[in-house]
């Protein structure tokens, strides 16, 4: 739009609806029609940076004013299923049908970015008022008791891991006593063994051996006991 287009209806908007301080952005020809309507109501809608303004005057005077901030949903819609020129702008109070676009996707982006800068401040406040009221909360008993049951359970564990001392290792001095407790054989001392018992004793004398030895180890065998 031109400049001059704008300022005249500028001025026709502002003689409609008393938003002295609205600055109008664009303005679009379409139909509006709510849950009350029986007809949709051909006119034009009037868009600033807070409101969407829609006013018709072929049946009656008609006009609708929509909070920008107030929308909770933003839906294209189309005509007989099929013509893509409808927008369904939702608030929280109401419902409302705009229909007959010849620039419906323009018109979309349009209320869209308006949606988001005007929701944007709101959605950062009550965040913030949320952390400060969750930062703000007084701890509950079971709270406070849940803490305590944890640190007594912390505590306990801790005096069981220190409980199980761990056997030291014996020093090189130590060892060295211990080894002189011992009596242990040097590796140098010769062992001598004690044989108990008798051995048998051997009915030959010297010469039976020697003849023994002579004969080839077969003694003679005697005839006396």
């Amino acid at each position: 739009m031109t400049s001059a287009s704008i300022s005249k209806k500028e001025v026709d908007f502002h003689n409609i609806f008393d938003l002295k301080d609205e600055k109008l952005l664009d303005d679009f020809t379409c139909a509006c029609q709510t849950g009350t309507d029986l007809v949709a109501h051909h006119g034009r809608m009037y868009i600033t940076y807070n409101y969407i303004c829609f006013y018709s005057h072929i049946i009656g005077s008609y006009s609708k004013i929509i909070v920008i901030s107030d929308i909770t949903q933003l839906n294209k819609r189309n005509t007989a299923f099929v013509v893509p020129n409808a927008l369904e702008i939702v608030t929280e109070k109401e419902k409302f049908c705009f229909t007959s676009f010849i620039f419906r996707d323009r018109t979309y982006e349009l209320i869209l970015t308006l949606w988001k800068k005007c929701r944007s401040p709101s959605l950062s406040r009550k965040e913030k008022r949320k952390s400060i009221s969750i930062e703000s909360k007084p701890p509950t008993l079971s709270g406070i008791n849940l803490v305590q049951e944890q640190g007594e359970e912390l505590s306990d564990a801790c005096r069981k891991a220190n409980s199980r001392s761990v056997t030291p290792q014996k020093s090189p001095v130590r060892l060295r006593e211990m080894k002189d407790d011992i009596d242990l054989p040097s590796p140098n001392t010769e062992t001598k063994f004690a044989i108990t018992g008798s051995l048998p004793r051997l009915s030959h004398s010297t010469a039976d051996l020697r003849e023994l030895a002579q004969v080839g180890g077969r003694p003679a065998i005697s005839d006396s006991p």
